[in-house]
């Protein structure tokens, strides 16, 4: 059987699978989005006093704050997302479905994850009209990947959640950039220890759902 398959062969299927997996995907960028909250005013102070050093700390810091908790988070999404929907809503008509929008959403969740957090740091840097031009260029890519994709009978519902990846695929790269920019450069210990660390947690995540019942496993990567 094709991974894709149409919306068609399930009634309901558009408000059961999409829906939860959906649900799922926000939890990530809500809880990276209260990460460029609480670092606006330090970046803001840093930014309206010309203190390059406080300014590169303190982004540098909030960068791998959000790298650490969207990458496990995130790509953890995609690696257990049938184990994730199997506990959240049993074995349900939607879960082979579900599992596989989870998939997509968890590599859309470490975009998400990583660019509102970034977008809100470049707004205390005064940033806000460049911010707005990122926000329209990434929403006219999901309109016009939803037009594509979703149209396609092989691909259908799968589509809005590969839109939704490519969404913030284009707003995170050009953030990313002008946020580099405007702070004087960032290591690369920045990005790649994070990323270590998330290496590591997927690794401990992959050994649990082997080792362990779904519901188990679930729980015990949560407490990694």
């Amino acid at each position: 059987m094709s991974l894709f398959i149409a919306v068609s062969y399930w009634p309901g299927f558009e408000s059961g699978s999409y829906g939860r997996a959906f649900t799922i995907f926000n939890l990530v960028p809500s809880v990276t989005a209260a990460v460029g909250i609480s670092f606006v005013p330090q970046i803001a102070c840093a930014a309206a006093d010309r203190d390059a050093s406080a300014l590169k700390t303190e982004a540098s810091l909030a960068v791998k704050i959000t790298l650490c908790t969207a990458l496990p988070a995130g790509f953890g999404l995609s690696l257990l997302s049938k184990q994730i929907f199997k506990l959240l809503y049993g074995g349900s008509e939607f879960l082979y479905e579900g599992a596989r929008l989870l998939f997509i959403y968890g590599i859309a969740a470490v975009l998400a994850g990583v660019a509102v957090p970034v977008l809100q740091m470049l707004q205390a840097l005064g940033r806000q009209r460049e911010v707005l031009w990122i926000l329209i260029g990434s929403t006219a890519v999901k309109l016009v990947a939803n037009i594509i994709l979703v149209s396609q009978a092989n691909i259908n519902i799968y589509g809005a959640a590969a839109a939704t990846g490519l969404l913030y695929f284009s707003a995170c790269v050009p953030a990313i950039i002008l946020l580099i920019y405007d702070v004087g450069g960032l290591t690369c210990g920045t990005f790649f220890r994070p990323a270590a660390a998330a290496a590591v947690t997927l690794l401990a995540a992959a050994g649990a759902a082997r080792l362990f019942s779904a519901g188990f496993a679930v729980l015990l990567v949560i407490a990694i």
